[in-house]
């Protein structure tokens, strides 16, 4: 059961959480609707929301986020199997930017923070071991509903959703507006950490800095498929190679998940 539009509307914005389906591939296929779930934070849900989740008969939800982050705030049980899965590459949420910054320094302006993070999702060998995990996972659920998520759900999350639309032949640009899609889906929450941010830092020049790192940008996407390039000699040799999805693999992805 799919929530009603205003419903999914007010949990997107809530929590970053919106589904893959129903974009279009450049051979005409179209991903199939109620599969594939991403989302930020999920501890933000009430019990409605909850019960909408229940409703989508999940049968993984898979949590990118650091040991910690999931102690702190655990993903909720709505019948799902959890799996833990820290992609560390991209561990830069709202709680921890204020010390990355003092440690950071300049490192931190013009967003080079997380650029090195979308790097690390390329280099970093957990973060490697993380999404080739989720590859498989994709592969064993099946056709069975999943959902993977991290804090914000437009990094490491967003790092998934892109990689996994690619493998499924969607194009760069729709590739990019799902990506983008998750500034306007955290205007409110991203506001709520400012203030709070505020409150400690005063408006500072490192306050405007936290604000642009909450934001997600083309440039970090491009920075990590640049990286990939780089590092394997294409994007796509990254996916063979690190992520081991064979021709085969990702022929079978294509297979479960697209109309």
């Amino acid at each position: 059961m799919l929530p009603n539009h205003q419903h999914w509307y007010d949990i997107e914005s809530r929590a970053n959480f919106r589904e893959l389906g129903g974009y279009c591939t450049i051979e005409g296929k179209v991903i199939k609707r109620g599969l594939l779930f991403r989302s930020g934070e999920l501890s933000v849900l009430n019990e409605n929301d909850l019960e909408l989740l229940k409703g989508l008969s999940l049968h993984y939800m898979i949590d990118l986020r650091t040991e910690s982050e999931q102690q702190q705030k655990p993903t909720p049980d709505v019948g799902a199997t959890i799996i833990s899965l820290p992609a560390l590459g991209g561990t830069v949420n709202p709680q921890e930017m204020f010390a990355h910054l003092k440690n950071m320094g300049e490192a931190a302006n013009q967003g080079s923070l997380l650029l090195g993070a979308y790097k690390q999702f390329i280099s970093s060998q957990e973060a490697v071991d993380a999404y080739k995990r989720f590859f498989d996972l994709l592969i064993a659920a099946d056709g069975k509903p999943l959902l993977w998520h991290c804090t914000a759900g437009k990094d490491r999350t967003g790092f998934a959703a892109a990689i996994l639309l690619h493998v499924l032949g969607v194009p760069y640009s729709i590739i990019k507006d799902d990506y983008l899609r998750s500034n306007q889906n955290r205007i409110e929450a991203n506001k709520k950490w400012i203030a709070v941010i505020k409150q400690v830092i005063g408006d500072t020049e490192e306050l405007q800095l936290i604000a642009e790192m909450m934001k997600v940008e083309p440039k970090y996407l491009d920075t990590a498929f640049e990286e990939a390039a780089k590092q394997y000699g294409s994007l796509d040799l990254y996916i063979e190679q690190a992520l081991s999805l064979t021709p085969e693999k990702q022929a079978l992805l294509k297979s479960i998940y697209l109309n």
